[in-house]
């Protein structure tokens, strides 16, 4: 179970990076999984460390940027 869950973690962190080192503008990304502008922004520009964001961004986050490929 444990192995389980870390490799969803590592999965999710992957897409959501994936994402941020995407070209979509930060705009896009901002409106379209419903997380301030500045919160993508400083993720994109390591202002802000991916072990610091919320639970609930990183699931808007991964919802965003999985939601074409499912």
């Amino acid at each position: 179970m444990i192995k389980i869950k870390i490799e969803v973690k590592k999965n999710m962190r992957k897409v959501i990076q994936e994402l941020l080192n995407s070209s979509i503008s930060t705009s896009d990304i901002s409106q379209g999984a419903g997380v301030p502008w500045t919160t993508v922004s400083d993720l994109r520009k390591g202002k802000t460390s991916m072990d610091k964001m919320a639970l609930l961004t990183a699931e808007k986050l991964y919802e965003f940027a999985t939601a074409d490929k499912q």
